[in-house]
């Protein structure tokens, strides 16, 4: 599963949560909102997990095309 198929699956799963959290508080159903916001601040805590692997992984991949430049002889001395 890439990483784009797992964001639109968790944007879903937080627009979802978001949605009955909403609901919850226009019919006065506390404890339902307090179940739905901590499966939101985790949805959204995964979402951030995910990015950090991402962000990562991208990093290690581009760190590994890296040369070190040529700086000649190794030398370092006056010339002579």
């Amino acid at each position: 599963m890439t990483v784009l198929v797992m964001f639109g699956h968790v944007g879903h799963l937080v627009r979802h949560r978001a949605y009955r959290a909403r609901a919850a508080f226009r019919e006065g159903d506390r404890g339902a909102l307090s179940i739905e916001m901590a499966l939101l601040v985790i949805a959204l805590l995964f979402a951030a997990g995910l990015v950090v692997v991402a962000i990562k992984t991208l990093v290690q991949q581009q760190a590994g095309q890296i040369q070190a430049p040529n700086t000649g002889t190794g030398g370092g001395g006056s010339g002579k």
